[in-house]
């Protein structure tokens, strides 16, 4: 959480994350904004931004528009049939309280890595396959790597 402590402090802002995450892995200029859309979602649902910030880069690059081969829409790759019903949502917006509600389920099931199972729930559903978990595992080295760059940022005794 040293990121939303560098936020609160002013040190560094939330854009700082996307500036940072293009500077290491580099996306197109236009998928910058839905960047801060996710690091703003993050926040809607008191999340980790650099964490969500890693999802969102390894689901679709940012890219808003993504449409996967089992339907799920959006830069969170959320199923619009499970979190938004009938009418179109905001994808950012519901793949944060996505990823919200299966953090909370996996706190309440695993005392330990609790981030860990909740993006292999994210990805594979209440049964993540061995697959999920090396999804979990990429994405929490994308956020190790991101948050060394960011804690950079921060002035010593911050």
């Amino acid at each position: 959480m040293l990121a939303l402590t560098i936020f609160m402090l002013g040190i560094c802002s939330p854009q700082d994350i996307c500036e940072e995450l293009q500077e290491i892995r580099s996306f197109h200029d236009s998928r910058l904004k839905w960047c801060y859309d996710v690091v703003d979602a993050a926040e809607a649902f008191n999340l980790d931004p650099v964490l969500l910030v890693s999802v969102a880069w390894h689901e679709s690059r940012f890219n808003n528009e993504a449409v996967s081969r089992a339907g799920a829409l959006g830069a969170l790759q959320v199923m619009p049939k499970i979190w938004c019903g009938p009418q179109h949502c905001d994808y950012i917006y519901v793949g944060g309280r996505a990823y919200s509600k299966w953090r909370a389920r996996a706190k309440r099931k695993h005392k330990r890595n609790v981030d860990y199972y909740a993006l292999a729930m994210y990805n594979g559903g209440n049964s993540p396959g061995v697959r999920s978990f090396r999804y979990a595992t990429k994405v929490l080295k994308t956020k190790k790597l991101l948050q060394r760059r960011l804690d950079k940022c921060c002035p010593p005794g911050c």
